[in-house]
């Protein structure tokens, strides 16, 4: 299952990096915290649409 984006996440990731490889790079077990820009999380999220959550608790609301 790949990450479903805008392409305006796209402007985001560096030229040589593509959403499955970022995908697999956030579930590596040995991965550190890394900043992601608002406006790469609102592309990913559809601009934090009701319809792509997954959840919500005490942390704050999940996407997909």
């Amino acid at each position: 299952m790949g990450i479903e984006t805008s392409k305006h996440a796209n402007a985001f990731l560096p030229n040589t990096m593509d959403f499955g490889e970022l995908e697999n790079m956030l579930q590596a077990p040995s991965v550190t915290p890394i900043c992601l820009p608002v406006e790469f999380l609102k592309g990913i999220t559809r601009d934090f649409s009701v319809d792509q959550e997954l959840g919500r608790g005490g942390f704050g609301v999940v996407y997909k």
